[in-house]
């Protein structure tokens, strides 16, 4: 079997594939599929080419989130190819970890017990970090900040971003806002968080979101994607785009945390990941994919 990723390579790789005289073709699907205006062009015309197609070329379309499987059939693709895996982790790199958590804190400049927030996400418009600053922003404002930290982790969340330093200075951030930039140690950082911050406007499956739950960190989620399927009742989901909904949200949470602590609080959070969200479960699901697509039996 051949599987492709995406949609240039599902339809390159799709089409390089059928000419070889491969007829056990998965594509594979990780775009959410929503805001695609936003999308280049040539996404967009290539993501119309592989709906006409996806009748004849691959027999099974694996989705990463069921709302992405929703959305490309919606735009015309083969309903009966579609397949949603939700992905998977490595339960023992993501996981509590109080010697990670105490150096992560240590390298922001966290002292004693302040509450920090954080959200793991690249610039990017459609990541919307205007909007959780917006709600920052607010908290502060109002008094209702709990004397919070907010660190942004990821590709872009530097001080020589002068997009984001401008949208720092506009809101009056400055002294708010640890700029931690990318991490080559995810789970360190996910539990050096009191609460982790999804403010995207648009998403397929956010590993991030799962990812801070393994380690036992309680989540807002904007409603994108499949973020609040992976939080289900063990989080705070909000619209997308409404930054006070978002603060509100953030303001609800850290009052949870704070009331029940940060381990219990936590502790439903990593539950749902173990039960749901296992690697091994995903992997066992691509090979039943494999197998179906190829004609072996199990």
């Amino acid at each position: 079997a051949v599987q492709t990723w995406m949609y240039h390579a599902d339809l390159i790789g799709g089409l390089a594939a059928r000419l070889a005289g491969v007829r056990a073709i998965a594509w594979g699907i990780r775009n959410s599929g929503e805001h695609l205006e936003r999308s280049s062009r040539s996404a967009r015309l290539v993501l119309r080419a592989c709906a006409l197609l996806s009748g004849r070329v691959p027999k099974a379309i694996v989705c990463a989130a069921q709302k992405a499987a929703q959305r490309h059939a919606d735009k015309g693709y083969r309903r009966d190819r579609l397949v949603v895996i939700s992905n998977g982790y490595d339960l023992s790199r993501y996981a509590p970890d109080a010697a990670a958590r105490a150096r992560a804190r240590a390298e922001w400049g966290v002292v004693g017990d302040a509450p920090v927030i954080g959200c793991v996400a690249r610039w990017d418009p459609l990541k919307d970090h205007a909007n959780l600053l917006r709600a920052v922003a607010a908290l502060v404002r109002d008094g209702r900040d709990a004397g919070l930290r907010c660190v942004l982790i990821g590709r872009g969340m530097t001080a020589d971003n002068p997009e984001l330093g401008a949208l720092i200075d506009r809101l009056g951030l400055r002294e708010r806002l640890v700029l931690a930039g990318p991490s080559d140690d995810v789970p360190a950082a996910m539990n050096g968080l009191d609460l982790h911050v999804l403010s995207s406007c648009a998403e397929g499956f956010p590993n991030v979101v799962a990812e801070a739950m393994a380690c036992g960190v309680y989540c807002v989620v904007t409603d994108v994607g499949d973020a609040a399927y992976i939080v289900g009742n063990t989080g705070v989901v909000v619209p997308a785009e409404q930054a006070e909904a978002l603060a509100r949200g953030i303001e609800t949470a850290l009052r949870e945390v704070a009331a029940r602590g940060r381990e219990r609080a936590g502790e439903p959070a990593r539950a749902r990941v173990l039960e749901h969200f296992d690697l091994a479960r995903m992997v066992q699901s691509y090979i039943a994919v494999w197998r179906r697509i190829s004609g072996v039996q199990a």
